[in-house]
């Protein structure tokens, strides 16, 4: 059946816009090709970032929205300026999807951006120049303006990052961070007259791991948050309404402000806190292998921390930090094992006030207190640390542990045994890095102490007596040990000794010394000497330098008066040994040195190594008096045991 006319114009009517649309989408299609949108992208974001940018491809649709597509969008870091990371972004897919319709009534509605496989690396040098600052560092400033607005409706209707990495590493602070795994969906919404952007979103992050260059302190913590967040356009403000962490069992809540977002210097308000924590939420952050957690772990307590960050932040300053923390009540048990560590407390604080980024001497903590009981004794201390690149440390200790229970509330590893009591009441002031500085004293005290291990053969058993230490001297008057089939009861004073732990101490105030008077009713050279290491595999790494010998530290200088009733070394056995040694190196050199041997006695003086037990080279003089030949000859020549009779000799 034939149209009527006024279908026809209707048709007319109709078709024409549709005919105009399609046509132009064919005209956008063709003139908009992959690189003239890159002619057209490229230079922008180059001109915006000050960096090189590349791309691969770029591509357009029109309907049924518009939507534009990248592949292997790069940006790079500036060529020279120290920066270890070539890019800063790295990004191998995008899309962006705006409606049709609604762009046509003034109306912009952002259907979807997705970013796909996102890699940000933000890094800060030594000299502190950070590749995420990208306005052009010499341009002035602009003075604040009359405030901004915002006409017309623009909604977002997803923003989406799906498995994206992003780390932060600070080689001026010795710091790092690895967000990987990001996976996060926003909405962002200007309303007419509102003059205010309002975002909400959720986030969930795979692993979080921080720490310094060289370890991380926290590893592969998975996280999830909930965010309310508006901007002022107008004011030029970033508010955190509402806005809920979870650090895996870990809750925290984000609130406050950033101030001047568009501007070089933020002024930042932040509070991150969390209230009405648990010990098993924190607990929960810890490396399951440092908690042993494979034997299974339970934990009560009250935790509550508050974080804030406030002051200017830019290229050149950074805000104040200021932390306070505490854990009261708090106790840990292990399954299976009959006691808890208990009531656990810690209170502290830390503090950095807003300094140029420069200025590295200043920061401080402060444990107010830090305690916890062991079976039924208690440990408790405090420390405080001031300026961190120099730190001034101030540390007290006290408190007694009773080895014997240790088994009872904390998991010991196969082979391990543990019997005694320690005391300790000790105090530490002062800067190590400057040992004059250090002042020390307190004292240990040994009840009946053994230690031993799977992989420890010789134990220590029996240590007891009372060691006392100032900033100069380690001092003991009787201190009696067995390891082994030996004994030892002895007095001693070690000088210098922060060498044993701080290299600039022995430069500053020479290596450590000791002197001692030693007796023991028996001593074998073999239960002192340390235990020889495994080979190495063919082909695998080399064997370890030579030992001190006798195990004592390296540079370790021994003066000694020793009386030892019966001496045992790897071939002969000797009584009332007495005499003078001094230990260096792990060279033993002896100073009329009298043992008896071979029914007569033996007078010696000179050097023995024990660098190496295999070898153990030695030039002594010896004073041989009325030995019995047919007992000492056979184990140095070869017709010995043909000779008998008494023998003098000096040699």
């Amino acid at each position: 059946m034939p149209l009527s006319k006024s279908a026809k114009i209707g048709i007319a009517v109709i078709g024409i816009p549709v005919f105009l649309l399609l046509a132009a989408a064919i005209v956008l299609k063709v003139y908009f090709s992959g690189d003239r949108l890159k002619t057209l992208i490229l230079p922008r974001l180059a001109e915006a970032t000050h960096r090189e940018v590349t791309l691969r491809d770029a591509s357009l649709s029109v309907f049924p929205t518009f939507a534009v597509a990248i592949e292997s969008l790069t940006i790079a870091n500036p060529a020279n300026a120290g920066f270890q990371s070539q890019a800063f972004l790295s990004l191998p897919e995008a899309r962006v999807r705006v409606s049709l319709w609604p762009l046509l009534s003034g109306r912009v509605e952002v259907g979807e951006v997705t970013l796909e496989h996102p890699h940000i690396t933000m890094e800060v040098t030594e000299a502190g120049r950070k590749n995420f600052a990208f306005g052009d560092p010499t341009a002035p400033e602009p003075p604040k303006g009359a405030p901004t607005t915002v006409s017309g409706e623009v909604l977002i209707g997803s923003f989406r990052i799906n498995g994206g990495v992003l780390e932060s590493i600070n080689r001026r602070f010795d710091s790092r961070m690895l967000v990987d795994g990001l996976d996060q969906e926003a909405t962002m919404e200007i309303r007419r007259g509102e003059n205010a952007l309002a975002i909400r979103g959720t986030t969930h992050v795979a692993r979080l791991s921080y720490g310094s260059l060289g370890a991380w302190y926290l590893a592969d913590q998975p996280v999830t948050a909930n965010e309310e967040l508006s901007y002022d356009v107008a004011k030029d403000v970033l508010r955190f309404d509402r806005t809920e962490i979870r650090v895996r069992d870990l809750p925290l809540t984000l609130a406050g402000s950033i101030g001047d977002l568009t501007r070089k210097t933020f002024q930042m308000d932040l509070t991150l806190a969390g209230a009405n924590l648990t010990m098993q939420q924190l607990l929960s952050l810890v490396p399951p292998e440092q908690l042993k957690a494979a034997k299974g772990l339970t934990s009560s307590g009250e935790v509550a921390f508050r974080a804030a960050i406030t002051g200017p932040s830019s290229e050149t300053v950074n805000p104040a930090t200021h932390a306070e923390f505490t854990v009261t009540n708090g106790s840990v048990r292990y399954t299976g094992l009959p006691k808890a560590i208990t009531g656990i407390a810690v209170k502290g604080t830390f503090d950095q006030p807003s300094a140029p980024i420069d200025n590295k001497d200043i920061g401080s903590m402060r444990l107010e207190t830090f305690g916890a009981s062991f079976g039924t004794q208690r440990v408790d201390g405090t420390l405080s640390v001031d300026n961190f690149n120099n730190p001034l440390i101030a540390l007290t200790l006290r408190g007694m542990l009773n080895l014997d229970e240790v088994k009872e509330f904390y998991p010991l590893e196969p082979g391990t045994e543990l019997h005694g009591a320690m005391k300790a009441d000790l105090s530490v002031n002062g800067r190590p890095a400057v040992t004059s500085s250090l002042k020390a004293n307190g004292a240990l005290t040994f009840d009946g102490v053994t230690i031993k291990t799977a992989a420890s053969p010789k134990p220590v058993r029996d240590l007891r007596g009372t060691i006392t230490f100032n900033n100069q001297v380690v001092a003991s008057k009787q201190l009696s040990v067995r390891i082994g089939e030996s004994d030892m009861a002895m007095g001693f004073s070690v000088r210098n000794y922060m060498g044993l732990v701080l290299k600039d101490s022995t430069k500053a105030g020479g290596a450590p010394t000791a002197t001692m008077t030693l007796n023991s009713k028996q001593l074998r050279t073999t239960d002192l000497m340390p235990a020889e290491p495994a080979a190495a595999p063919a082909g695998g790494a080399p064997a370890p330098a030579k030992s001190s010998g006798f195990g004592l530290p390296p540079g370790m200088k021994v003066n000694a008066n020793v009386a030892i009733d019966k001496l045992v070394t790897e071939k002969f056995t000797f009584t009332n040994a007495h005499g003078d040694a001094a230990v260096a190196d792990g060279v033993v050199r002896l100073k009329e040195f009298t043992v008896n041997a071979f029914d007569g006695t033996v007078k010696t003086k000179g050097m023995l190594d024990l660098r190496d037990p295999k070898r153990s080279p030695f030039d002594l003089d010896l004073d041989v008096r009325n030995v019995e030949s047919s007992a000492m000859l056979p184990s140095f020549t070869s017709f010995g045991k043909y000779l008998f009779g008494k023998f003098s000799t000096t040699t």
